[in-house]
């Protein structure tokens, strides 16, 4: 079971080519932890600065609990494995089953880049090209204002 993350262009995922339905991931605040956890790929992120991301204005009374209820929601959406708990945050899993467009671009640009650099320019143009097919748009569109998002 292959899932591809979109995050160039606006959010999507999909699950073996199919789109996983917004509705299945319970919210908006699901899809933005997502969002959050898959910009920090391979590292924890605390539950206070998760808190902050989902809640910027004002947190509810229990974050722990809603950010379990939204990390469950998440893990139900997109299955089991890419969203591990950790000690005192969660991380979004570097696997091979996942695909993150972000991810595909800046490797087909770094390739094209090291290859125009040994002058190998038919392989270069095809590194770059493949960049190109991978680019969807802006990065994360719906959050380009959000202050956990400028990195």
């Amino acid at each position: 079971m292959a899932i591809e993350i979109r995050l160039l262009g606006g959010f999507s995922a999909r699950r073996d080519g199919e789109e996983i339905a917004p509705a299945a991931f319970g919210g908006r605040l699901t899809r933005r932890l997502v969002r959050v956890l898959v910009t920090r790929l391979g590292s924890f992120v605390p539950r206070d600065t998760l808190t902050e991301a989902l809640w910027p204005r004002t947190p509810p009374a229990d974050p722990t609990l809603n950010l379990n209820v939204l990390v469950n929601r998440a893990r139900s959406a997109l299955g089991d494995g890419l969203i591990v708990t950790g000690s005192g945050g969660y991380s979004f899993a570097r696997t091979e089953r996942c695909i993150i467009d972000a991810e595909q671009f800046l490797v087909a640009v770094e390739s094209g880049r090291e290859l125009l650099s040994e002058s190998n320019l038919s392989a270069a143009l095809a590194a770059l090209r493949s960049g190109l097919d991978a680019w969807g748009g802006e990065p994360l569109p719906e959050d380009a204002y959000e202050d956990w998002a400028q990195e």
